[in-house]
């Protein structure tokens, strides 16, 4: 499963272009799974697929140091700041994968990733996300 930067702003019942995680619920995030029964003739058994159907565990609530605001400094250094959404890049998606990904097949492009064992450890790979403790992506591996 991935692990995502976006995931801190859902954990605060704020207007938002994603809904908050819901208590209860599974967490929803990227995952690579393996079809393991069909409904549909759309894959094989036995193939892997790229999903956002959730992960098995629920948010659990912790009252952390509130994250402190870049505003003052942005408005005294009179800086610009974009927001960037990989889903604004969509429409892109199946050019993208057609290129990159005979290059990462054939090694002239690498991924680097920073992977995490165990369900148990997404808590901790997350506060790593957030802290930097990672090279290129995180995931965690179940």
């Amino acid at each position: 499963m991935s692990v995502d930067p976006y995931m801190r702003g859902r954990m605060n019942d704020t207007a938002s272009y994603i809904p908050p995680f819901q208590l209860g619920a599974a967490l929803e995030g990227g995952a690579v799974g393996e079809v393991v029964s069909l409904r549909a003739a759309t894959h094989q058994v036995g193939d892997h697929v790229l999903h956002m159907q959730g992960w098995s565990r629920s948010p659990r609530c912790s009252r952390g140091r509130p994250c402190s605001s870049p505003v003052p400094r942005v408005i005294s250094k009179r800086l610009r700041i974009e927001g960037f959404l990989a889903s604004d890049q969509a429409l892109h998606q199946a050019e993208f994968l057609a290129e990159v990904g005979p290059a990462l097949a054939n090694g002239s492009l690498r991924a680097r990733e920073t992977v995490v064992d165990g369900l148990e450890n997404a808590p901790s790979a997350f506060v790593g996300l957030l802290s930097g403790a990672k090279t290129g992506k995180m995931l965690v591996r179940t």
